[in-house]
């Protein structure tokens, strides 16, 4: 009986383990299912890893240079705007690509938070950048690329065709601008069809232009003789301009030029007379061309104002003439339009104002004879700087050629004050009879007689000039002290005692030695203060003061 019993026991046992590994199976299996799932949630995390971190970071941290020449070519536009022309963007070392392009002229704009650039030169869009080699930051070292362009566009990376264009209009950009002159067309048709443009189209532009300057440079190589007939020696110079503004001097006054095949247009001076016109150069030539004869212009009638019309006369300014040319002195407080008023001794000659504005264009202007009416505008702005203006009468000659005569205005500019203050012992100001002007010479005080003492304090008009009193450079608080000891007490008449004390006020650019003077004549000193004897009586006693600012001028010490 228990044998049975033990036997029935060892099946069961038998039994249960023989189900113990399928047991075991399925709990691995849970734990293997529960694995797969909880592995999903790092792969899907390894994936946004590698498409926004790890490509920011492999570009930022690149520095495999291939570009030593200290630039690389850039240009950016929108979508339908060229917002900048190839160009070549300087760099220096250890510069990244956005270092190098804050650096340059041009404007970049940020949204500050993930430094995107958001608008270029001032425009907003949705730019791109690309790059050649392909792919760099640019955050990355500027070294590192060649070519870099901004666009709107889902690729922005220049295909091998404008990769030439960018590079041959940057470097147009750099030559002398006789060379750009020769390739403009070329470049221009380049620049129009920028936006856009085909690779093959890109190669076939910058090929243009690439031709176009190479055959303006080798045909500078050879050159022929040109003669000007009757035109050495020192008194006479020689010059010409080709088509594309390239100039040639005859430095040696010989009366000959060596030019390349062209057109120009020669120049032969002497004194205030001269002779030009248009020539082809293909071989050695000579031109026979005359000068004119005799003065033209009445110098003596020359008159120069800054008003018009019925306002001319009052505004009219002092000039010196020597060798044919007026050196006019206008304050340096002066902006506006000068008036020149002149006769001819000659008739059919047609007369323009030849000068550079003071934005730097070039001008040519009509200027009729006798009239007051018609200005040389924007020559002169307020300041130190001067300029000169050629008055000039031209007519064509029997040979064909253009003969003309100048009459030049140099315009020096006259020191002026910019204010005047005058205040008694006490700081007390004293008020002038007459309102201040940069261009007026002489005020009125009237003090009390018992004033003893006066402070002067004048600046000039002009920055960075000073002024003196009898030589002396002013106090530090930037004025001069004068004593006053005029007479007083007379009854029933008012006696003048002048005073031998005078007071000179020079103003002076600190980057010359000599000063321009503003200042009483050596030959005709006058006080700088009058007093007037106080009368007895009823009325207030009290010392009228003349505080007179006279100028002298010295044409070699102008400020230009």
């Amino acid at each position: 009986m228990k044998l049975k019993r033990m036997t029935a026991a060892l099946l069961l046992l038998a039994m249960l383990l023989s189900c113990l590994p399928l047991s075991v199976l399925a709990v691995d299996a849970e734990p293997v299912e529960a694995e797969e799932t909880v592995d999903t949630v790092p792969a899907e995390n390894t994936d946004a890893e590698v498409t926004t971190e790890e490509p920011v970071e492999e570009a930022a941290i690149s520095t495999q240079a291939v570009n030593a020449s200290g630039y690389f070519y850039f240009s950016a536009e929108t979508a339908n705007k060229l917002l900048i022309a190839p160009t070549r963007i300087a760099f220096t070392n250890g510069q990244t690509i956005r270092q190098a392009l804050y650096a340059s002229q041009y404007s970049f704009t940020t949204n500050g938070s993930n430094q995107f650039i958001t608008a270029i030169e001032g425009v907003n869009g949705n730019y791109t950048y690309g790059s050649t080699p392909d792919g760099v930051s640019i955050d990355s070292a500027a070294n590192t690329v060649t070519h870099f362009r901004f666009s709107e566009a889902s690729n922005s990376a220049p295909s091998s065709g404008l990769q030439t264009l960018m590079k041959v209009m940057a470097d147009y950009l750099e030559e002398d601008a006789d060379i750009q002159n020769a390739a403009a067309e070329e470049y221009q048709t380049a620049l129009n069809g920028y936006l856009n443009v085909t690779s093959e189209t890109a190669q076939s532009n910058a090929a243009a232009i690439t031709a176009k300057i190479n055959a303006y440079k080798a045909g500078q190589n050879t050159k022929y003789t040109v003669t000007f007939s009757g035109y050495s020696g020192s008194s006479y110079t020689v010059s010409a301009t080709n088509d594309y503004g390239k100039q040639f001097a005859d430095a040696n006054h010989t009366g000959t030029l060596q030019l390349p095949a062209g057109g120009y247009t020669f120049y032969v001076r002497q004194d205030n007379r001269m002779v030009s016109g248009k020539i082809t150069v293909s071989e050695a030539m000579t031109v026979r061309a005359s000068l004119p004869t005799g003065d033209w212009f009445e110098e003596n009638s020359l008159q120069i104002s800054s008003g018009y019309d019925a306002e001319f006369d009052a505004n009219r300014y002092a000039y010196t003439l020597t060798d044919h040319t007026a050196t006019v002195q206008v304050p340096d407080s002066f902006t506006g339009r000068l008036y020149p008023y002149f006769k001819l001794n000659t008739t059919g000659a047609a007369i323009k104002a030849v000068y550079t504005d003071i934005s730097g264009a070039a001008r040519d202007k009509d200027i009729p004879a006798e009239s007051k009416a018609t200005s040389i505008d924007n020559a002169l702005s307020r300041g130190a700087a001067g300029n000169t203006v050629a008055l000039r009468a031209s007519r064509t000659g029997s040979d064909g050629y253009t003969q003309s005569v100048d009459l030049t205005l140099q315009l020096d500019r006259m020191p002026t004050l910019g204010s005047l203050r005058v205040t008694n012992a006490a700081d007390t100001a004293q008020a002038a009879t007459e309102s201040f002007s940069s261009t007026k010479t002489e005020y009125t005080y009237k003090i009390l007689d018992s004033e003893k003492v006066l402070k002067i304090y004048p600046t000039a008009t002009v920055s960075g000039s000073s002024i003196t009193v009898n030589g002396n450079a002013l106090d530090a608080d930037g004025s001069v002290t004068v004593t006053v000891s005029g007479s007083t007490g007379v009854s029933g008449s008012a006696m003048i005692e002048q005073v031998s004390r005078s007071v000179s006020m020079a103003a002076c650019a600190a980057s010359t030695a000599s000063a321009l003077e503003i200042c009483c004549a050596s030959s005709a000193i006058l006080p700088i203060f009058e007093y007037f004897g106080s009368v007895s009586g009823p009325m207030p006693s009290y010392l009228q003061v003349r505080v007179a600012v006279p100028v002298t001028f010295t044409p070699s010490m102008v400020i230009q």
